[in-house]
C-alpha cells in the first residue's frame, strides 16, 4: 500500500467554513509548512485559492478537505474514495494544523 509521501509532493489541508476556507500546504518530503491562506467562499475567492496553490507548489498535490459529515458521503460518491489515502490524509491534515496557523508571526509563536 503506497503512502501519501510516495504518491504526492504536497498536501493541501482545506478547513471549510461558511464564509471562508483556510488552505494550509505542507511539503511531504520535508514535512515543512509551506503556506497558509484564507479565501472567501465565492467563485473569485476559490479561483484565487487555486492560483495560490499552483503558485506555491509543484508536482503532485493531494487535497485533504475537512467537511461536515453530511457532505462527506456526497463528496465521496462524486470524487471516488480511497479509504487508505483518506486515513493518511486525515493524519496529514492533523499534522498541518500543528505546523501552521494563519496568524501573523509574533514573539513566542514559534513562527520565523
Amino acid at each position: 500500500m503506497p503512502i501519501v509521501a510516495e504518491e504526492y509532493d504536497y498536501v493541501t489541508g482545506i478547513d471549510t467554513h461558511s464564509r471562508t476556507h483556510t488552505y494550509a500546504i505542507i511539503n511531504t518530503t520535508t514535512n515543512a509548512g509551506v503556506g497558509c491562506e484564507s479565501f472567501p467562499v465565492i467563485k473569485p475567492g476559490m479561483d484565487r485559492a487555486i492560483v495560490w496553490i499552483r503558485r506555491t507548489t509543484s508536482g503532485e498535490i493531494l487535497a485533504a478537505i475537512e467537511v461536515p459529515e453530511e457532505q462527506d458521503t456526497e463528496l465521496s460518491m462524486l470524487c471516488g474514495f480511497d479509504d487508505d489515502l483518506a486515513k493518511q490524509g486525515t493524519a496529514t491534515s492533523n499534522r498541518i494544523r500543528g505546523l501552521l496557523t494563519c496568524d501573523p508571526p509574533g514573539p513566542g509563536t514559534g513562527h520565523r
